[in-house]
């Protein structure tokens, strides 16, 4: 799918520049709070969080997450 052939483009500029860190963002302004807030809102529910997060940089070879949780929102 074109999501798929997007990060593999992106994360693939790291064969031409080794130093090159590639996150990716989830979230922003128009996000809105709810879903950031149920995640937190159990030990269970943030731990799933974490391990699909984790589990899906690694998939698409992504260095690092950046959450962008815009506390308080909408």
């Amino acid at each position: 799918n074109d999501k798929t052939e997007m990060y593999r483009r992106v994360t693939g500029l790291k064969a031409q520049n080794p130093n090159l860190k590639v996150l990716l963002a989830v979230g922003g302004w128009t996000h809105g709070s709810p879903p950031f807030t149920a995640m937190v809102q159990t030990d269970a529910n943030l731990n799933a969080f974490v391990k699909s997060s984790v589990e899906y940089l690694k998939s698409y070879g992504f260095d690092g997450l950046d959450l962008d949780w815009e506390y308080p929102g909408i």
